[in-house]
């Protein structure tokens, strides 16, 4: 399966992406932030959904708004096209793994094998089940730790530890569970050292063994209480030292007995090999005689006779040779006479064809004369055959031809080109004329609108003279009415920030005014309150408010803001927002100093009502309404010359208001400005800002169309002058070319192309001519060809050859074959016969070769003729086999009796065989009465035994001997159990052993080749120890290396092995695609060679994708992978 589009509608921060993905492996290639993380997670996303578990950031919510999800082209084996959709809902969609998982739809685009959905709609369930059988059935688990994964997801061997991916790495090959044979080797181990160990105190057999030994001396204290006990021991052992002396000696006499009855049964074989020795004293002292000489000359007897053979075969050929050599005489004439008839038969095909060519030759002449005759007319009236041989044709002539045609084309398109160049240089400057009126027509109407139209009528923009534009166009077009209100757009923004800092201060001194008007009501309702009869009643009276409420309640509304920002930002701290946190604590405790001062200030006036009087309020209340006024003129100057028409009625109104605020005392004044006043001039002035930014645009485009006219204007002028110069240079070049047709004798008025086709036809011409002269001479030399055989085959057949010279020929030349065979054969057999004299003298010589060689061997051994030859090798031959035989009847010898003990038996043998018989009768007598007087003494032993016995039933010894008894069997079963215990563990081992060794999961026999490819053999193998959910690599010389050991490089080597041998194991069927991000980067430049010339191997089994931000992991991958494609984010 290949993924052969991604379409990413929104998904983290990329939103809108589109990629075509080709070939078997593609790279994405871009820096760090471009978003190759998030394309690896919609992939993973849109083929599994979402993980329910992790951080939400983790689930690449769009930042950008748009449709949460994205799609993914696949390609399926058959060729079929699956289109897979998938949609996801923000955090506030929902929750769970229906939320995580999206919805779903597959949508067939062409043909195929599979049949995913149904011809009609599909629920979401029906296409999630379908996507599941086209990914093999692999989880998004699987997927995410296996085949899609980043360079940390790579460092981390724990991301191949979960359930479905430790099920091929660490308990294949078992019955049950790794770990369960690991518990059960604990156990095992445990159980052991529960029950035995070195110098140990509180294991169970090390106390049985410390009890036995207590047991064992108090029994043995036991015996040694019994004096009769002693004695009966002490005869016991004498007992002993008898029954061990008779033994002795009956094994000697056994000993002996056993040795005559070897001696009886070898007697024969001694009796041989004294009869051996004695022939072979009887036979002549061994001299040196030839290795193997018998053989050798009986093959050189056999060799003589055959070359005797061969010697009179040849004399017989010889002679037949020589009878054939003298019936055989060729006819010398007739054979000197064979090379010339040869030479003339191989002319007779030359004479045949001259006889038939001879026509076609002048027929052809005469067509070659009809050509020459057209050459001429067609180069001019009135030429020649002898002007058109004359004619000169160099190479000269046909370089200026060509370099005449080639700069002819040069200068025509020069000026054509010229000439296209002035005519789109005119449209141009057309078409910017058209553009900077129109432009000018713009400005002139935005100007036009701003003094009278829309903008007018808001009072955003004045009607005063003209602003000039285009300052650098040099136009000087002016626009009638101009922006009043500030001389720039810098200016409009700092006024704006001024009156934002006014609006500050305005709305503070409002507030103030506010404040005291309440502290006025306050102390006039506080004067009209009745006076209380006593002090106390007075004092209590002034900690009072009207209407009844305590003067204590101010000091809780003093705490209440304190306390309430104190609340919020503890809760705001507790939730994780600091920044909310300090400023609610911030603005309360503004609000609570605001709130303190308050109610000081009118709790003072109310604790002291008498002690000011209502004069000092209109004082107050007048400065404030100066400084009030003040501000709001101020205010009102600033925006005097903006045509807002808010500020402008309440400027008309300022007057009467400072009328009013002069002629009236004691009572309230109000304020000039509304409370949204500075929104009405926010608003104008943005509004102005917006139009003053969109007419200097005008401008600006008006500038920038004047230049544009200005550049091409220059532009068509320098076009033109540039087609003159095209023009006249292709004149000149046409005034000289006419002189040199005139020089060279062409016709006027040709063309390069005109003029190379008149030096064509001349060159042909002159070819024609000369073909014509040569057609002539040929036909010439074939008529003198065939008169010349004529007389010559005359010559040699005489003159019956003339009828038919071809036929008397072949004739004579079949007779003079014959003479020449019979020649031929005469020498052969002259040669066979020279070959046959030299084979009988080879002959001759080997003979006497051979035997010289048979006379050196009779010398070698000591023969002078054949017989005593034959006598010498026999009696070397019979001492050669007795020595054998005495050879193995020593051997026989030796086994039956030993070496050392063979001459002695020898020697005994010698004896008759009847006194060998009686001495071992006389031993088995001997034996009987031993072994009769080794019974008594065992008898008595015996009958000791009983009475110690019988001395030990007593209750204190015998309960001391069960007691020891009862130990030893305790102690016998423990150590048994602590064998069998011993003897499992050693089964354990060496099991294990062997299965990390020779029985691995073919998943961890893939991962080894792959380690071994990425390595360059330097680790061979990775296994895995069973029960243990770690990996080790292999050396090449065997030494075990643990992961955690090896470097980061070489560590990220073996995890990429293993991911390799996992895809290739877990979904063989489905072939998903491997999903890379940056996993090279600790690579050097060796390593990331061999792991990318690994990728091609790979991408024949699925399609790779890459994802890197490093440029030498893309120029690398570039040249190690043939038909990479490379994306560039």
């Amino acid at each position: 399966m290949n993924i052969r589009g991604i379409r990413l509608d929104s998904f983290g921060s990329l939103r809108d992406r589109r990629y075509e993905l080709g070939g078997p492996i593609t790279l994405f290639y871009g820096p760090n932030e471009a978003g190759k993380s998030t394309l690896m997670a919609l992939i993973r996303a849109v083929l599994f959904g979402q993980p329910t578990r992790g951080a939400s950031a983790d689930k690449y919510e769009p930042t950008l708004g748009g449709a949460y999800g994205g799609a993914l082209t696949l390609e399926l084996p058959d060729g079929s096209v699956i289109l897979v959709e998938r949609a996801f809902q923000g955090e506030s969609g929902g929750r769970g793994k229906a939320a995580s998982a999206g919805r779903v739809r597959l949508t067939r685009l062409h043909g195929g094998a599979h049949h995913v959905s149904a011809s009609g709609p599909s629920s979401p369930a029906e296409d999630e089940a379908a996507l599941r059988a086209l990914l093999g059935g692999v989880q998004g688990e699987l997927f995410r730790s296996v085949f899609a994964f980043s360079l940390t997801e790579l460092q981390e061997l724990g991301t191949l530890q979960s359930e479905e991916v430790a099920a091929y790495l660490y308990n294949a090959g078992w019955g049950a569970g790794g770990g369960a044979i690991l518990s059960a080797e604990r156990r095992l181990a445990q159980d052991m050292d529960r029950l035995y160990r070195p110098r140990g105190k509180t294991q169970e057999l090390n106390l049985l063994l410390k009890r036995w030994e207590q047991e064992q001396a108090d029994l043995r204290r036991s015996k040694e209480s019994l004096a009769l006990y002693r004695k009966w021991t002490e005869e016991l052992e004498g007992a002993d030292r008898d029954i061990r002396e008779a033994d002795e000696q009956l094994r000697t006499v056994r000993q002996k007995a056993a040795s005559l009855e070897r001696w009886l049964r070898a007697r024969d074989h001694g009796l041989r090999l004294e009869a051996v020795e004695r022939r072979l004293g009887e036979l002549p002292p061994p001299e040196k005689f030839p290795h193997g000489a018998l053989s050798r000359f009986e093959a050189m007897r056999a060799e003589l006779e055959r070359l005797l053979e061969q010697r009179q075969e040849a004399t017989a050929k010889l002679g037949q040779a020589e009878r054939a050599i003298g019936a055989l005489q060729p006819d010398q004439t007739l054979l000197d006479s064979r090379p010339k008839l040869e030479a003339l038969l191989e002319r007779a095909g030359l004479y045949r064809d001259a006889k038939a060519a001879i026509a076609a030759q002048r027929e052809e002449a005469e067509s070659l004369g009809r050509g020459v005759d057209q050459a001429l007319e067609r180069l001019d009236v009135g030429w020649t055959d002898a002007e058109l041989a004359s004619y000169p044709l160099s190479v000269s002539d046909r370089e200026r031809l060509r370099d005449a045609k080639e700069q002819h084309a040069l200068l025509r398109s020069e000026a054509e080109l010229a000439r296209a160049e002035a005519n789109r240089a005119s449209r141009e400057l057309e078409a910017a004329e058209r553009r900077a009126e129109q432009a000018r027509q713009e400005l002139e109407a935005a100007g036009t609108e701003a003094g009278t139209g829309a903008g007018a009528g808001t009072g955003i923009i004045g009607t005063g003279a003209g602003v000039k534009t285009g300052a650098g166009t040099g136009s000087g077009a002016s626009v009638p009415g101009a922006l009043l209100w500030e001389p720039s757009a810098d200016a409009m923004r700092r006024k704006l920030e001024r009156l934002g800092a006014d609006y500050a201060e305005w709305s503070r001194l409002r507030q103030e005014m506010r404040h005291l008007r309440q502290r006025e009501d306050d102390y006039r309702r506080l004067q009209m309150a009745p006076e209380p009869p006593s002090a106390a009643g007075g004092r209590s009276a002034g900690r009072r408010q009207p209407g009844g409420i305590p003067g204590g309640s101010f000091i809780w509304l003093r705490l209440v803001p304190i306390v309430t920002g104190v609340l919020l930002s503890a809760v705001l701290w507790i939730r994780g927002e600091a920044v909310l946190s300090v400023l609610s604590l911030l603005a309360f405790a503004v609000m609570s100093v605001f709130a303190w001062k308050l109610t000081g200030a009118s709790s003072g006036e109310r604790s002291r009502p008498h002690d000011r009087s209502g004069s000092s309020f209109l004082e107050e209340k007048a400065e404030l309404d100066r400084q009030l006024a003040g501000l709001e003129r101020t205010i009102l100057e600033r925006t005097r010359s903006w045509a807002v028409p808010l500020i402008s009625s309440v400027a008309e109104a300022a007057a009467a208001s400072a009328e009013r605020r002069t002629g009236t005392t004691g009572t309230e004044a109000g304020t000039l400005l509304p409370d949204d006043w500075l929104a009405e001039a926010r608003f104008a002035g943005e509004a102005w800002l917006q139009a003053r930014i969109e007419l200097e645009q005008r401008e600006n485009r008006y500038a920038e169309a004047a230049s544009d006219v200005a550049r091409l204007r220059e532009a068509s002028k320098a076009a033109t002058e540039r087609l003159d110069e095209a023009e006249s240079r292709l004149a000149a070049w046409q005034a000289e070319w006419e002189d040199w047709l005139d020089q060279r004798g062409i016709s006027g008025g040709l063309r390069p192309d005109g003029a190379a086709e008149w030096l064509l036809v001349c060159e042909q011409g002159k070819q024609l001519l000369l073909r014509r002269d040569a057609s002539l001479r040929r036909l010439a030399d074939m008529e003198a060809e065939a008169a010349a055989f004529k007389r010559e085959t005359a010559d040699v057949c005489g003159t019956a050859s003339e009828a038919d010279p071809l036929f008397e020929l072949k004739r004579r030349k079949a007779e003079a074959e014959k003479e020449a065979a019979a020649f031929a054969e005469r020498e052969r057999l002259a040669r066979e016969a020279e070959l046959l004299r030299d084979e009988i003298r080879l002959i001759g010589d080997k003979l006497a070769r051979v035997r010289e060689r048979i006379g050196g061997l009779w010398q070698e051994a000591g023969a002078a003729d054949e017989q005593q030859f034959r006598e010498r090798a026999r009696l070397h031959e019979e001492g050669s086999l007795l020595s054998r035989e005495r050879e193995e009847l020593l051997l026989t010898l030796d086994s039956m009796l030993g070496k050392d003990r063979r001459d002695e038996a020898l020697e005994a043998m010698r004896q008759p065989p009847e006194e060998l018989r009686r001495e071992l009768e006389r031993l088995g007598g001997l034996q009987e009465e031993l072994e009769r007087k080794l019974d008594e003494r065992r008898d008595r032993r015996g009958r000791l035994r009983g009475e110690m016995e019988r001395l030990e039933s007593g209750r204190d010894h015998a309960d001391k001997l069960q007691r020891v008894q009862e130990t030893e069997t305790e102690l016998r079963q423990q150590m048994r159990r602590w064998a069998v215990h011993a003897m499992a563990g050693k089964l354990f081992a060496h099991t294990r052993k062997l299965y990390e060794t020779e029985r691995q999961p073919a998943v961890l026999r893939r991962a080894s080749d792959y380690m071994a490819a990425l390595t360059g053999q330097r680790y061979t193998r990775v296994i895995a120890p069973v029960g243990e959910k770690r990996l080790v690599a292999v050396t090449g010389s065997g030494e075990p290396v643990d992961s955690s050991k090896l470097s980061r490089g070489t560590a990220e080597q073996l995890y990429l092995a293993m991911r390799f041998a996992l895809a290739d194991e877990t979904a063989p069927s489905a072939s998903l695609p491997f999903i890379m991000d940056d996993v090279f980067v600790n690579f050097d430049a060796d390593r990331l060679r061999r792991c990318l010339e690994l990728l091609p191997e790979l991408s024949a089994r699925r399609q790779l994708l890459l994802f890197t931000c490093h440029s030498h992991v893309t120029e690398a991958a570039a040249a190690a992978i043939p038909g990479l494609q490379v994306i560039r984010l």
